[in-house]
C-alpha cells in the first residue's frame, strides 16, 4: 500500500521519487524516497502516515549488491533516514541499520481457532465480556474518528499527532478506493469507547491509528483488535499491528499472539552536527 504513487502523493510533504536497478532489461530493485532541502542541506526523510518505505527487491538473492546500486543512484544528500518494509531481509552493508523498530504480525495462514486457543484465558474473558458490553460497528464518517481522537488525546493532556489534516487528506483517497475501514465500540449510553482506523491492500490489514476513551475501565480495545484480526484472516489478509514503543501498548499487542517482527531503520549522515541533533530528537537512532 505505502509504495503506491497516489498514497505517496498524499503523505509526502515534499517531492518523492524512485530509483531502479535493472539487469538485462529486468528490474531487480527499486528504492522510493522523499527529499527535502533546508538551510542549504539536503535530507532524504521518512514521511508521516507511511509506516514503510525504502527498497523493494524482485527475483534476486543479491540484496546487498542491488541495494548498493540503488543507494548510489540517490541524489547527493547530507542525511538519510528510512524505515524499511518488515518483509525485507536484513541488509548490512555500508550503512547504519537500527533494529529498534518492530511490529507484531498475525499471518494470514494462521488458523483462527488455533490462534484463539493461544490467547490467555484472561484475554478471551475480556473479549467475551466486551462483546456483551459494547456494540461493535463500522463508521462511515472520518470526521467522527477525528473528533474522537481529539477527545482522547486532550483527556490525556497530549497533543493529537493527527490534527494537522494529513490523515483527513489521506482518508479521501483511501475511502474512494475502499482501502480503509473505520470501526468503533459503543456502550449502552451511546458513548464511543474505542475507535480504530485500518488500511487494507490485497495482502495486509494495517493498524494505522486507534483511540480509546479511558474515562472508566473497559476492554473495548480488546474486542476491536480481535474482531479486526478475525476479519483480516477471513478475507485472506495478514494483520499488521504497526507496533508501538510505548511499553503498555506493546504488551497489549503481544497478548494477541502475533509474531514479533523486526524492521530495519537506515540512518546515515555526513555531518556531525546533524548526528547530534538527530540523537537529541530521536535517541533510538544510534549511528553505528
Amino acid at each position: 500500500m505505502f509504495y503506491r504513487p497516489w498514497y505517496l502523493d498524499v503523505v509526502c510533504n515534499s517531492p518523492w521519487d524512485v530509483v531502479m536497478y535493472e539487469e538485462d532489461g529486468e528490474i531487480l530493485g527499486v528504492l522510493v524516497y522523499m527529499i527535502k532541502k533546508k538551510y542549504g542541506l539536503t535530507y532524504i526523510l521518512h514521511p508521516s502516515l507511511c509506516p514503510y518505505m525504502g527498497p523493494l527487491f524482485f527475483g534476486t538473492l543479491e540484496l546487498g549488491v542491488v541495494y548498493k546500486e540503488l543507494v548510489d543512484q540517490l541524489p547527493k544528500h547530507h542525511l538519510i533516514v528510512q524505515d524499511f518494509f518488515h518483509a525485507i531481509p536484513e541488509i548490512r552493508k555500508n550503512h547504519s541499520i537500527s533494529k529498534k523498530k518492530y511490529t507484531y504480525i498475525v499471518d494470514k495462514e494462521v488458523d483462527l481457532v488455533m490462534l484463539r486457543s493461544l490467547l490467555s484465558s484472561d484475554r478471551r474473558r475480556k473479549i467475551r465480556k466486551a462483546s456483551e458490553q459494547f456494540i461493535y460497528k463500522e463508521e462511515e464518517w472520518f470526521s467522527t474518528f477525528a473528533e474522537f481522537l481529539d477527545k482522547t488525546f486532550t483527556a490525556r493532556g497530549k497533543s493529537n499527532p493527527y490534527a494537522d489534516g494529513g490523515l483527513g487528506n489521506l482518508d479521501e483517497q483511501l475511502s474512494k478506493r475502499q482501502a480503509r475501514k473505520i470501526v468503533k465500540c459503543i456502550d449502552n449510553k451511546g458513548n464511543i469507547m474505542a475507535m480504530g482506523y485500518f488500511v487494507m491492500d490485497d495482502k495486509w490489514v494495517y493498524n494505522l491509528a486507534t483511540g480509546v476513551d479511558s474515562s472508566y475501565s473497559h476492554e473495548a480495545m480488546s474486542l476491536m483488535m480481535w474482531n479486526e484480526i478475525t476479519s483480516a484472516l477471513n478475507f485472506g489478509r495478514s494483520f499488521d499491528f504497526e507496533g508501538s514503543s510505548i511499553p503498555g501498548v506493546e504488551a497489549f499487542y503481544k497478548a494477541f499472539k502475533g509474531e514479533k517482527v523486526y524492521s530495519q531503520s537506515m540512518y546515515r549522515s555526513q555531518n556531525k552536527l546533524i548526528d547530534m541533533l538527530v540523537k537529541i530528537k530521536n535517541p533510538e537512532i544510534i549511528p553505528q
